[in-house]
């Protein structure tokens, strides 16, 4: 097992498959937020909420919200696609590009769905 990013619906029963592997990305963590502050995007744990986080997680005090953060999926496919983008043409600023493409190109099939329903999403990690 490893950590991971996933999807999160506002809506527990968005009607579609939420699912992302998320492991190519949180590997390639450091990466993105280099990427991020060169794109001046917000960092994938500014997209994350740990407020929702079970408490069978030890997650540090500090992390967990008070609030759970919701965002637009128009927004996640923008910081998606940058991040994309910014990879495809530089190919060594992750490693396992084609991995990490991948997984971004199912983050942005699962936010497309979830504009369709009126969902909204964050990140959530798993560990």
């Amino acid at each position: 097992m490893g950590v991971a990013y996933f999807n999160v619906p506002d809506n527990k029963d968005p009607g579609f498959d939420t699912f992302v592997n998320g492991k190519a990305i949180a590997r390639a963590r450091e990466a993105i937020y280099t990427i991020t502050e060169k794109l001046g995007l917000k960092g994938i744990d500014d997209l994350t909420s740990f407020g929702d986080w079970d408490d069978e997680f030890d997650v540090p005090e500090e992390l967990r919200e008070v609030e759970t953060l919701w965002f637009e999926p128009g927004e996640g496919i923008e910081w998606i696609n940058a991040i994309h983008r910014h990879i495809e043409s530089n190919r060594s600023s992750v490693k396992q590009p084609d991995r990490v493409l991948e997984e971004l190109n199912e983050y942005a099939q699962v936010l497309e769905q979830a504009a369709r329903v009126g969902a909204k999403w964050h990140f959530q990690m798993d560990l």
